[in-house]
């Protein structure tokens, strides 16, 4: 069985892609709630153990801590956007790309203006699913971006099922 389909690739997908991305396995996203809301935590008490009178050796410990965690996410903050603005930097212009793939039963074909790579089964790892994109990671850095609208369910399906017969992990996203 044999499926060709050609994906059309807009900023906004490209955006979903790379916020996939950075969220597998509770990865950083400055825009996270979960990221806000640690951040002003640790500012209340990071200013609660500032007005202590009586600081022992845990009270600056606690504000070491606090303190690297903001250094950390200051660091990584802007991290986050020179990556989405560099995924997004081929798009200059274009406004979209197109590229052909093709699901064989030995290969996964990714046909685009820069080039064509093929790439078997097993050279992916790692299958994220989520509800509008899939995710698909390999080694070495190589990786599919499926826009679930974009692909027939059986399509889909077939992709599934080629990517588990070589044992490759497949999780849910949110």
């Amino acid at each position: 069985m044999e499926y060709q389909v050609d994906i059309t690739f807009t900023p906004e997908i490209i955006r979903k892609a790379y916020r996939y991305e950075c969220w597998k396995d509770g990865g950083f996203e400055p825009t996270r709630l979960k990221e806000v809301i640690m951040t002003v935590i640790a500012v209340a008490f990071y200013i609660f153990l500032w007005m202590d009178d009586d600081k022992g050796w845990l009270s600056y410990l606690l504000i070491g801590i606090v303190t690297l965690y903001f250094i950390v996410y200051i660091a990584l903050f802007p991290l986050y956007f020179v990556g989405l603005k560099s995924a997004l930097e081929e798009f200059k212009g274009k406004g979209k790309l197109t590229a052909r793939m093709q699901f064989t039963e030995d290969l996964a074909i990714d046909e685009e203006e820069q080039g064509r790579v093929e790439l078997k089964w097993d050279a992916f790892e790692r299958l994220m699913k989520y509800p509008d994109m899939w995710l698909v990671r390999g080694k070495g850095g190589t990786g599919l971006n499926l826009p679930v609208d974009q692909l027939q369910p059986e399509c889909l399906a077939f992709i599934e099922q080629k990517l588990q017969a070589v044992g490759v992990t497949v999780t849910e996203g949110k």
